[in-house]
């Protein structure tokens, strides 16, 4: 019989995914939290899902994650805390976005999801369709990059701290019929043990 699932195995995932469709991996990990019994409210339980930011005291820790869930239900609504664009930077914002939109759609969604930076560029300026990364949008790509995560809502580790750094094709795992890849070892277990308790849905 296999061992239930616990809170270091949903932060585990959270750690180890890639980019799953977002739909699809909150699916599971509210799934992973249901069957492990774990109340996402308590005081035990936003220790064992996240690992609390070293700024962060466990009480700050615990009204982060209860704030952070009332955001996440009511995005629509301005919050305190909200990363907020200068009217410059909504424009440019746009143009990084629909760059890497025709990039995607160019590379293709599974490419895309483990193409390094690099490659990207590379792909940019070799087909007019993406078009070349400008100076401005290079340097907004990166500072959204290397600024501190939890700003933006994401909590513990980036799997890589270098924009540059390339995905080692053997290091992960695609998730058949999604586009998505895992990286192997605990993450794609934790995943395929989830698969197995929640069943396809």
């Amino acid at each position: 019989m296999e061992e239930p699932i616990t809170g270091k195995d949903v932060t585990d995932l959270f750690r180890g995914c890639l980019v799953m469709r977002r739909r699809d991996f909150l699916k599971a990990v509210t799934a992973g939290v249901l069957l492990s019994g774990i109340d996402p409210f308590s005081f035990v339980s936003a220790a064992q899902l996240f690992p609390p930011p070293q700024h962060l005291s466990q009480s700050d820790f615990d009204g982060h994650i209860k704030d952070y869930i009332y955001k996440m239900e009511n995005f629509d609504h301005p919050h305190s805390g909200d990363v907020i664009l200068k009217k410059n930077q909504l424009s440019l914002l746009n143009a990084c976005v629909s760059r890497l939109k025709r990039l995607q759609s160019m590379a293709g969604h599974g490419n895309f999801n483990i193409m390094s930076f690099d490659d990207g560029l590379a792909i940019a300026r070799k087909y007019p369709q993406v078009g070349s990364f400008t100076k401005e949008e290079l340097d907004f790509l990166e500072k959204i990059f290397y600024s501190d995560s939890t700003i933006y809502g994401f909590l513990g580790e980036k799997p890589i701290n270098n924009i540059t750094t390339r995905i080692k094709e053997k290091e992960v795992v695609n998730i058949s019929g999604s586009g998505n890849y895992l990286y192997q070892g605990a993450p794609r277990e934790m995943y395929e043990r989830l698969k197995k308790q929640v069943g396809d849905q």
